[in-house]
């Protein structure tokens, strides 16, 4: 077992002494939150599924490396029909002690999510209802990741863009998040390339550009760049 499931199930079992286990569907009142999470309104997005703007959460920090932890539930009972399945690509599932919240589906997989000081914990139990008839639920968490849904299972599937090399010149770049659109850096200096030119010789990339070494003069007529042969 490695240090980060470690260290959430030390966290689930340190929960587990302030709030109680998770409840049956039909258990509790609609507007009920499990012993020791705050209602909240404007809280995490991923854990409202009934769209009310309100949330269950439990805060905590870790003494010694100063993260804060947020552990996320609806306020309203799961929908055990609900495919599993994490919010998107940017939470990912881990372990977690079956039925402690909020592992409201008792699957004993839990989705996190982590930025810098910060840890988020919501189940795997997505927005309500299948993709095929509310095709907003399959929402990119950015515009580095294409959405779409599959239709024989009701889930959403997230795709990255993948960026690719612009010509020779130049190698695949990154895609910025917040833009959707991939760099374009160059090769270095002197990288070999081929301009398609057959009257070139020692063709190379400077400044992301495909230049030759040398050209070639013919003594009377000119070059054919398909053949290499003077006119």
């Amino acid at each position: 077992m490695n240090n980060r499931v470690l260290s959430l199930t030390f966290m689930a079992v340190a929960l587990g002494a302030a709030a109680s286990f998770v409840f049956a569907p039909s258990a509790r009142a609609q507007s009920s939150c499990d012993l020791g999470f705050a209602l909240t309104h404007g809280g995490i997005a991923e854990t409202d599924v009934n769209g009310d703007g309100l949330t269950c959460e439990f805060n905590t920090v870790d003494s010694v490396t100063g993260v804060w932890t947020t552990i996320g539930l609806d306020n309203v009972p799961p929908d055990p029909s609900v495919p599993r399945q994490c919010p998107n690509p940017s939470f990912v599932p881990s372990p977690w002690p079956c039925g402690m919240s909020p592992d409201r589906n008792m699957n004993c997989i839990v989705c996190t999510k982590s930025t810098p000081g910060h840890t988020v914990v919501v189940d795997d139990q997505r927005r309500g209802g299948s993709c095929v008839s509310n095709p907003t639920l399959c929402t990119p968490p950015d515009k580095c990741t294409t959405a779409s849904c599959d239709a024989a299972t009701g889930l959403c599937v997230f795709t990255p863009v993948v960026c690719t090399a612009s010509d020779q010149c130049h190698v695949a770049g990154t895609c910025d998040p917040a833009t959707g659109a991939c760099s374009n850096p160059s090769k270095p200096d002197g990288a070999a390339c081929d301009d398609g030119n057959a009257c070139t010789a020692g063709d190379h990339c400077q400044a992301g550009q495909c230049t030759p070494s040398v050209e070639t003069i013919c003594p009377a007529g000119t070059c054919n760049p398909a053949t290499g042969m003077c006119s």
